[in-house]
């Protein structure tokens, strides 16, 4: 019965007296004199983990073995959403080596990126293998900020070619001063 009171969002704990159990069986649960507590992940309340026996002595291993299987399961839940990213991210990567002068290939992979990454704006650059030319090959963000690069900037960035990156990021700052884009 414990958990049903954590859960309704009443309280992050329950402690259930012997008049209390006794009152809830005769109800038809299965219910022992114990200490309840919440488990919570990223916030939000999943559970709750109980321990039947003298409420002074259980409290505090419940509490603590509640916090842990809490933390517990939100990093696993972190490491798989990492590791699910980095396949992902992996997988990008390999499409767009295979073929980089696809222009749907690296729009689909800067549209990756700027979901997976959390950036503002992912501009994805070619390299000639002379190493001297730098295509612009796709470019992603929110239509707002597209359209205002293309505005502040006077021309259409995909497609344009600049002779070296270090070119782009001077000619970024010089046109667009006070604006600020992330660019990876």
């Amino acid at each position: 019965m414990g958990s049903v009171i954590i859960l309704s969002g009443e309280t992050d704990e329950a402690v259930i007296s012997e008049e209390k159990a006794e009152e809830y069986r005769n109800m038809g649960t299965d219910t022992k004199a114990g200490y309840n507590y919440v488990i919570t992940i990223f916030g939000k309340r999943v559970g709750s983990l109980g321990i039947a026996g003298e409420t002074g002595f259980v409290k505090p291993i419940a509490r603590i073995s509640a916090k842990t299987i809490g933390l517990y399961i939100s990093e696993y839940l972190k490491e798989k959403e990492k590791n699910r990213i980095l396949q992902k991210m992996a997988s990008l990567a390999e499409e767009i080596s295979g073929n980089p002068q696809n222009g749907i290939d690296c729009q689909i992979f800067t549209d990756d990126l700027l979901i997976i990454t959390g950036a503002k704006f992912v501009l994805l650059d070619l390299y000639n293998p002379d190493g001297r030319v730098v295509t612009i090959a796709a470019l992603s963000g929110e239509p707002e900020d597209i359209w205002n690069s293309k505005r502040i900037l006077g021309y259409q960035l995909i497609g344009s070619q600049f002779n070296h990156i270090c070119t782009i990021i001077s000619f970024f700052k010089r046109k667009a001063a006070g604006v600020r884009l992330s660019i990876l």
